[in-house]
């Protein structure tokens, strides 16, 4: 298999253009899909069966009572959001016309191999996360002794902290245009090669995809606050006990919430389209 030999070929403002358009092209689509997407946390909650009063940041893990149905609920939020996600893959790669072009057996296979990488790509984040956080406690142990616990130990620990911060976000961008391939369903690019492509472009990644995601992020802080001011409450807690009106209003302004997802999509088959293809 040829590979190709050339790197800096992403253009920040090509990109970001090009994402921005893609996905106002298929807004309507995008809409659909958002509440599509939504639709496990509606029919969970809203139809009573998940009472989700009891899981907040306030109780200790000790204290949760969990009941089977909630982790039913977990397996089964995430196998639509990778059918979702694959869908919106599909979409910005292939088009309206063609995104839903495929027979069970091929849609079947793609969902078990996107739910398998899905799964591969948080274990290996994880993996990093538990890494870079051993060795931060190492660094920071080692200019405790030495400086004697100054404040220069503290500026090291959040300096580090920072760049592990950079380097997992490069390790996740990096590996997304697998993500596309297996969507696009034509060639397969398991992680190795997708590192190999994406070579020489971490941090230029890192600042496409934060200027990319900038204006959605607003849009979605914009909105909240639009709707805390509406609905005065906590806006995290989608217990019935709370009250639907605001859970339904959450679920009505999908398409916001869900937009910032969209939009790491978009650009990362912009991405796939412009290293690989």
């Amino acid at each position: 298999m040829m590979i190709q030999d050339e790197t800096g070929k992403l253009a920040i403002w090509d990109i970001f253009r090009e994402t921005y358009a893609v996905f106002f092209t298929h807004l309507k689509s995008h809409v659909i899909l958002s509440y599509l997407y939504s639709l496990p946390i509606g029919f969970f909650v809203l139809g009573g069966g998940l009472d989700l009063s009891s899981i907040s940041p306030g109780h200790g893990m000790a204290e949760l009572d969990l009941p089977p149905v909630f982790w039913g609920f977990i397996v089964v939020a995430f196998l639509w959001a990778a059918v979702i996600h694959l869908l919106y893959f599909r979409l910005y790669l292939l088009g309206r016309d063609r995104y839903l072009s495929f027979s069970l057996p091929d849609l079947g296979r793609m969902v078990v191999k996107f739910v398998l990488y899905s799964v591969l790509f948080i274990l290996l984040l994880f993996i990093f996360m538990l890494s870079a956080n051993m060795v931060i406690g190492l660094v920071t142990l080692i200019f405790s002794a030495l400086t004697g616990g100054s404040p220069l130990t503290t500026t090291i620990t959040v300096l580090s902290g920072l760049a592990a911060s950079v380097f997992l976000f490069i390790i996740a961008l990096r590996m997304l245009p697998t993500f596309a391939s297996i969507a696009e369903n034509a060639r397969f690019l398991p992680f190795r090669e997708s590192w190999y492509y994406t070579r020489g472009e971490g941090l230029k990644l890192v600042f496409i995809y934060l200027t990319i995601l900038a204006p959605a992020w607003f849009v979605v802080f914009l909105t909240s606050a639009a709707v805390t001011a509406v609905m005065p409450g906590d806006l995290s807690d989608v217990s019935p006990s709370s009250g639907s009106g605001l859970l339904i209003l959450q679920l009505l302004l999908s398409p916001v919430g869900v937009a910032p997802g969209a939009l790491i999509g978009a650009a990362t088959t912009r991405v796939y389209c412009l290293l690989v293809r």
